[in-house]
């Protein structure tokens, strides 16, 4: 972001610490690695200014998320993710208005210009409009994926 703001330092501080990633986060074959993966990306576009592609890469992220529901282990992760990509999604409306937000991809919660929250104000209880995840129909049928995957290797070992 131009000028970091105090929210946004915290943010790049808490998402690569193992305070807020789960053990299994930098595993090739976790769910969650693709999401770290598109996280860096977004910081990465952002600090380089291209907010094209930090749109783009929000969107990517959002469908994975959608697609991988998080373990409860997982899910502190994604709320800090989401807050973040609404904490840009705000900087780029600000930085760059021209850039398209793909509606269709990104959810109203992080879209919305009262989506923003610090992050040290996130919690893991109550009703979070962050958890956009839980909605999504893929849900159930990744976590079903998930566990249909993890009981495959249990038996091939």
């Amino acid at each position: 972001m131009d000028q970091l703001d105090s929210a946004g330092q915290q943010f790049y501080r808490w998402l690569n610490s193992p305070e807020w990633l789960p053990e299994t986060a930098y595993r090739r074959n976790t769910g969650l690695y693709p999401l770290v993966c598109y996280v860096n990306t977004i910081i990465g576009t952002c600090l380089s200014k291209n907010y094209e592609m930090a749109a783009l890469f929000i969107a990517r992220a959002v469908d994975h998320m959608k697609s991988v529901p998080p373990s409860a282990q997982e899910e502190r992760y994604y709320i800090l993710a989401a807050s973040y990509f609404a904490h840009v999604v705000d900087h780029i409306r600000r930085a760059a208005p021209e850039v398209t937000l793909d509606a269709d991809r990104i959810p109203a919660a992080i879209l919305a210009p009262h989506a923003l929250r610090r992050p040290d104000t996130l919690t893991q209880s109550g009703d979070h409009d962050l958890y956009f995840w839980r909605s999504s129909p893929a849900s159930s049928i990744g976590r079903c994926n998930t566990w249909t995957k993890s009981i495959s290797r249990s038996l091939e070992a």
